[in-house]
């Protein structure tokens, strides 16, 4: 795995809600001559065949300059409902962007005892895909975990959003021993996980997100939040996320969207939380816009991560200071990614070609 004492100290700092000289910055861009990525399979491959998905992946971070904090990692993309599926939801290939759930359970008496082989194929190749991509990655990435999601949003997968609001709110005996499942399930994969990749001689998680941490810092979700009440929170989510929060070292909550702002405060409140994730979302991403959530965050003694535009950046920095802020560059061009990298004085990592050729005989026998 490629990270630098330097790297790693400044990511243990912010982890723990640090002082730091500058703020925690990954920016990521393709070389300016990296060659066009080879992606020969069908829709079908390209979702099913885990030496396809290790190979894209290993072309992209070869092909790729890492600046900052950035270090390079493979996140298995399999949606955020794979576990939804894994346990009996059908999927939706939306072209090779990512996986959907389609909920076929209409009540919850439906659905079957939960269990995260009930579609034994596709749990099958979620982990063949892991376990391939981590025999691959040393001193080259890391390994992500894939989506574990959150109990409530498994049920609105298994079910359809519809269906899982309406069963929260009339069939809360039915429905509280289906979440408490899920919730078992996700707690046994989140350690899985931690198990596989302990097993190489590491210590470190990361997620969708493409942050080290060293230990546990697994991402928190409530995506289905925007859509329930504070009391409801409270009842269905609110536990969950306390018990995996407890669960980790330095745990990461992603706040999604201004419909989920009203749990904010709540959030806020968990010790165990030490990182919160905003998220505007699609049509409202100026952060100039969100200072008062930022400050909120900061306020708290919490870090907070933000997907920011490079001009952003300074613009916050100067508002708030370095402290416990950590951006992740949108619009991470070459020019962009070297002028933040004058700025702030980042490392710069030009992953070699060394790796990929050794690689040719299990990609391409």
């Amino acid at each position: 795995m490629l990270i630098t004492s330097d790297q790693k100290k400044r990511l243990d700092n912010w982890w723990n809600n640090g002082e730091q000289d500058r703020p925690i910055i990954l920016c990521s861009c393709y070389k300016p001559d990296f060659a066009p990525l080879i992606l020969k399979q069908n829709l079908d491959d390209y979702w099913n065949s885990p030496k396809a998905m290790v190979e894209r992946e290993i072309q992209r971070i070869d092909n790729t300059l890492w600046f900052g904090e950035a270090v390079p990692y493979h996140y298995p993309e399999f949606g955020a409902a794979a576990m939804a599926i894994m346990m009996g939801a059908d999927k939706e290939y939306i072209g090779t962007n990512s996986i959907w759930a389609i909920g076929n359970y209409t009540e919850p008496e439906l659905i079957p005892e939960i269990c995260l082989y009930t579609n034994a194929d596709f749990y099958d190749l979620v982990w063949d895909t892991m376990k391939l991509s981590l025999d691959r990655s040393k001193n080259h990435h890391m390994l992500g975990m894939y989506c574990l999601g959150s109990p409530v949003d498994t049920l609105a997968s298994l079910m359809g959003t519809e269906n899982a609001l309406l069963a929260l709110a009339t069939k809360p005996g039915k429905v509280k021993p289906i979440l408490d499942d899920i919730f078992t399930c996700m707690a046994r994969e989140l350690e899985r996980y931690i198990n596989l990749i302990q097993q190489t001689g590491e210590n470190y998680t990361t997620n969708w997100h493409g942050l080290y941490c060293s230990g546990k810092g697994i991402a928190i979700q409530e995506d289905s939040s925007c859509m329930l009440s504070k009391d409801m929170y409270e009842t269905y989510c609110l536990p969950y996320v306390i018990a995996l929060a407890e669960m980790q070292t330095h745990a990461f909550y992603h706040l999604d969207g201004p419909g989920a702002l009203h749990h904010l405060d709540t959030i806020l409140q968990i010790d165990a939380i030490k990182v919160v994730q905003w998220v505007p979302g699609a049509g409202h991403e100026d952060l100039s816009l969100w200072y008062d959530v930022i400050e909120a965050i900061l306020n708290s003694g919490k870090s907070c991560f933000l997907y920011a535009k490079s001009k952003e950046i300074p613009e916050i920095v100067d508002a708030f200071g370095p402290d416990r802020l950590c951006f992740s560059v949108t619009d991470g061009t070459y020019e962009n990614c070297c002028r933040l990298a004058d700025r702030y004085q980042l490392e710069q990592l030009d992953t070699t070609k060394h790796y990929y050729a050794k690689s040719n005989e299990l990609f391409n026998p």
